[in-house]
């Protein structure tokens, strides 16, 4: 009952991984993905700190699939903070607290992709079988994917597997630094930040 990950075809897995980041890093954006509880904050970390996006509390359905109805929006969502950053003028205390409300609510879910104008040139998972609508909608688009993959998951799903203990906050910590420095070769992300 115990499973085994072979690090040595691990190791050539994660050198083809990385320089697709850091290509795909040159074209445009990075999209960092993990909602489960022990990667959302090294995700929201490290994507701040190189210059991605990312999500790390739900996904979007039809983030991908569906992206000019959803850029609607987080553009709806940015002009209420406007609204609200310049004081609510015109609008009575209930409907600034309403709007307050909607604006928590949106951001739980759009933070990370507030900005993102256009589809990422590659997605990084953090576990593909919790995400696996994230990934059928990338491939769907034809966006690339680079994921861990535990035991349980099945990397025909993904471009680029990398077999890798996906629950273990050593083993996030290790492949997102690695991510990161991949992204921050690539020029691209420099903008961002």
């Amino acid at each position: 009952g115990v499973h085994i990950i072979d690090l040595v075809k691990s190791r050539p897995m994660l050198e083809k991984a990385l320089k697709a980041i850091e290509e795909a890093s040159n074209r445009g954006y990075i999209l960092f993905i993990g909602t489960k509880g022990q990667a959302a904050t090294i995700i929201q970390n490290k994507a701040e700190e190189v210059g991605a996006f990312y999500i790390n509390k739900r996904w979007p359905g039809g983030l991908f699939t569906n992206f000019d109805m959803l850029k609607k929006g987080i553009q709806s969502l940015i002009k209420m903070e406007e609204s609200l950053a310049s004081g609510g003028k015109g609008l009575v205390k209930k409907e600034v607290l309403m709007m307050e409300r909607e604006v928590e609510r949106m951001n739980k879910v759009y933070e990370g992709i507030k900005f993102m104008d256009r589809l990422p040139e590659l997605v990084v998972v953090i576990d593909s079988k919790v995400e696996d609508n994230a990934i059928r909608e990338a491939k769907i688009s034809g966006i690339p994917t680079v994921a861990l993959i535990d035991t349980n998951c099945d990397p025909d799903l993904v471009t680029y597997p990398l077999p890798a203990n996906d629950d273990s906050l050593k083993s996030i910590t290790l492949f997102v630094d690695l991510f990161g420095q991949a992204i921050t070769n690539g020029n691209k992300s420099q903008g961002l930040i």
